[in-house]
Parts: structure tokens; sequence; C-alpha cells
């Protein structure tokens, strides 16, 4: 593969990103005010490093993290999306077929390990008890689960055009 089909694939993944940032933002911020919100980033990195690999999964999830760091994230979410992709091209090299089912096994994973994470680090800091964190971990994570069909669809279209070798 040439170097302008690598920029060519790459600008198509990164223009995927861009619904979703703007979904993120404007209006899944406004729509879940008090509701448990889906977290979109993190199904992208899964998306790229599924189809991709374990490497290119972990620099789309570096560029992720970063992207979603600047949009009024913690700073620890550029490693996090970055294992994260690493995670799903690991996955998808040992067996986890990259399909619908597939992708949600691994975001079940992903965002379950990634909730987990979060409800210790803040019962570790006393900010919130299990009662409060444990049903919030849950609506986040079913929702997430929800918006990972329509993100599967829109990086598969992705794959299917650019993804892998085919502009080589």
């Amino acid at each position: 593969m040439t170097t302008q089909d690598q920029v060519k694939k790459w600008a198509v993944y990164a223009l995927c990103l861009l619904p979703l940032c703007l979904l993120d933002q404007y209006v899944l911020g406004r729509v879940f005010l008090t509701l448990p919100a889906p977290l979109l980033y993190p199904l992208a990195a899964a998306a790229a490093g599924m189809w991709e690999g374990p490497f290119p999964g972990s620099i789309y999830g570096l560029g992720t993290g970063l992207l979603w760091w600047l949009g009024g994230g913690s700073p620890a979410v550029i490693l996090l999306l970055t294992l994260a992709g690493l995670a799903a091209g690991l996955a998808a090299g040992s067996g986890l077929r990259p399909s619908l089912f597939g992708y949600l096994v691994l975001c079940l994973g992903l965002t379950a390990a990634g909730e987990l994470l979060r409800c210790a680090l803040w019962l570790f800091r006393g900010l919130a008890g299990p009662a409060a964190l444990l049903p919030a971990a849950g609506g986040e994570l079913l929702c997430t689960l929800i918006f990972a069909l329509p993100v599967y669809l829109l990086y598969r279209l992705a794959w299917r055009r650019v993804g892998g070798d085919r502009l080589a």
C-alpha cells in the first residue's frame, strides 16, 4: 500500500469519528442531562482495533483519546483508549471474529472494564458509595451497548471501502 493510500484510509477513519464527536458533544450531552450517557469514543477505538489490528488500533485509540480529552475528558482517557484499541486488535487476532457479535462482546468487555475502573477510583477517593455507583455504571454500560450497533455499522462501511489492504 502506498503512503497516499494509507493517508486516504486513515482520513476516512477520522471522518467516521467526526459524527461521533458531534453527537457526543452537542446532542447526547443535552439529552442525557440526568441519565447515564453512552461512551462513544471507546466504541470507535474498539472498531478500528478490531479491523485493523493491535498497532493501528492503538494509534487510532491514542488519537481518539486525545480528541476526547480535548473535548473535556480526563487525561487518563488517552492511555485507556490506546489500551482499548490495542486490546481490540489483540482480541481480534486471537480468534474473536470481526463480526457484530464479536464487536458487541468486545465492547461489553472494554466498557465493563472501564466502568469497574471508574467505580474503583471513585470508591478509593471516597466520592460515592457502591449503592450510587453501580446503578450509574450499569446504565452507562447499557446505553453504550445500544449505541454500539450504529458505530459498528459506520466503521464496517468504512472498513469495507478502505480497510485492510483494499486500496492496494
